[in-house]
């Protein structure tokens, strides 16, 4: 999935140190609870978000925007195949993600792009 948004005209000073600590924390959240991996990306003109959101269906994946953020909830729902074989041990299973990304500067919600 892919999230994009027009940057307000608002000055960059300052946040880059604390968003340094941000990306720490958030590295260290993905190695623990195994968050789909995501990056951003700006431009002169927008920031580009991308999320890995590997089998959730587009329809169950909801794209929150404010001015200093975007939020991202997606959820999914267990299909019991009723087949003839029976099913020795599974390894697939089903957890909603939900991600929060703070926002370098602030941007305008009501421009904001959801792609899949």
């Amino acid at each position: 999935m892919k999230c994009s948004g027009g940057l307000s005209s608002y000055s960059r000073g300052g946040a880059r140190s604390r968003n340094t600590i941000s990306m720490d924390w958030i590295r260290a959240e993905h190695e623990v609870m195994g968050w789909p991996a995501a990056e951003l990306a700006e431009t002169d003109r927008e920031y580009k978000l991308e999320i890995g959101l590997s089998g959730f269906d587009p329809k169950r994946v909801e794209v929150t925007a404010t001015p200093a953020q975007i939020a991202i909830h997606a959820s999914c729902t267990t299909e019991k195949k009723t087949e003839e074989e029976r099913i020795v041990w599974r390894e697939f299973g089903c957890n909603d993600m939900y991600r929060q990304f703070n926002l370098p500067q602030p941007i305008n919600p009501d421009k904001v792009i959801a792609t899949f």
